[in-house]
């Protein structure tokens, strides 16, 4: 499906067949999503969120396509703003390209609960059969309408890395103010482990939890399944179990064998077939 987000109160949910023509299912608003994040594969940016520009076609503006051509005309600085490649049309004549402030689509997508991960594209750069004018389209629902490939902003990977490595940094400092001396990661799907979002949880959830730890009781962290399940070695016979279990038990079903030692703490994340 695609989400075609109108304002920050306003989105409407697609259907787009294979060729990227986009047919309306219904509208839908932050508080009643109707739809699980998962499933949206396209984001449209109504046209009264982003801006764009066209003019004739010159052979110039289009040696490097990844280039902002526009300078003159956007408010904000370039390195406040996304945009896409340039698009052209020798036998149209035409050059266009669309651009959209940063701090405008992160808050939508903060709004919606979406990820900079899914393509985001403009509206402006849709292919329009239809009678319908660009600059009312936002009024109206943009079946018929056909998304394009290569017209989403360029969010680049550095970009998008950005807030996962931020969170790292900081979680990885917390933990080795604890003396954590390994971390084991058992899949190899897991050896890229910083834009995995579920691991990327799991260290934020035990983040919650640092301060009931002794202070350099924490051995080992180990994580199998993607991070479904967690094991933490350390030495701390007086450990509060029953404050771990009432921070994180909502989450995981939690086991701590204190008759060994070291002790583990053992958390399975509930829901996905653990017993």
């Amino acid at each position: 499906m695609a989400l075609r987000i109108c304002s920050d109160q306003k989105s409407e949910l697609y259907n787009f067949k294979t060729d990227g023509t986009l047919l309306f299912i219904k509208e839908v608003s932050p508080h009643s999503l109707g739809f699980k994040a998962s499933s949206i594969k396209a984001v449209i940016f109504s046209t009264n969120l982003h801006f764009w520009k066209s003019i004739n076609y010159e052979k110039k503006l289009i040696k490097e396509q990844n280039q902002f051509i526009f300078r003159e005309d956007a408010i904000s600085e370039i390195d406040q703003i996304y945009f896409t490649s340039v698009r052209y049309s020798v036998e149209k004549n035409l050059i266009s390209q669309a651009w959209i402030r940063k701090d405008k689509l992160s808050e939508l997508l903060r709004i919606w609960n979406l990820k900079d991960s899914i393509p985001l594209y403009p509206e402006s750069l849709l292919e329009n059969k239809s009678n319908k004018d660009v600059d009312d389209i936002s009024k109206l629902d943009i079946s018929g309408r056909k998304i394009v490939s290569k017209t989403e902003f360029l969010i680049s990977p550095v970009q998008r890395r950005r807030f996962t490595m931020s969170l790292l940094l900081l979680i990885g400092f917390l933990l080795l103010s604890f003396n954590i001396y390994t971390y084991n990661f058992f899949d190899k799907e897991d050896e890229y482990f910083a834009p995995n979002s579920r691991i990327m949880d799991v260290l934020s959830d035990l983040s919650k939890v640092y301060s009931d730890f002794a202070p350099g009781s924490v051995q080992e962290i180990s994580m199998q399944d993607g991070g479904k399940n967690i094991r933490v070695t350390l030495l701390d016979s007086k450990l509060d179990i029953l404050k771990i279990k009432e921070e994180l038990s909502k989450k995981y079903f939690i086991d701590f064998k204190d008759n060994i030692k070291p002790q583990i703490l053992i958390l399975k994340e509930k829901g996905l077939d653990n017993d």
